[in-house]
């Protein structure tokens, strides 16, 4: 992500009880290796620059959006740590 979305508007999209998933690159990862190989649409090599964010401030925006965290899981072995993902839900609140 090279920025955070709004999860305030994210959250209004939601149904009560939907389910909102969250991935991207760990920042240490990065940090470590900030250049990916990638292959573009016409198959040449090219070098992907990422700028990722971290897990605990996607946390505390969705937080701040009235949405509940359900999983937080890191991807990768424990070793490196690559990726993550978060699911938020929704809380389904009778009015």
């Amino acid at each position: 992500m090279p920025q955070l979305p709004d999860f305030t508007r994210l959250s209004g999209l939601l149904a009560p009880g939907g389910l909102l998933i969250v991935a991207d690159i760990n920042p240490d990862y990065t940090h470590a290796h900030p250049y990916y190989r990638a292959t573009a649409a016409d198959g040449t090599l090219v070098a992907m620059h990422t700028h990722p964010v971290q897990p605990l401030e996607v946390a505390t925006r969705a937080k701040e959006a009235r949405l509940q965290l359900a999983e937080m899981t890191k991807i990768g072995s424990d070793e490196i740590s690559y990726s993550f993902i978060i699911s938020f839900v929704n809380p389904d609140v009778t009015p």
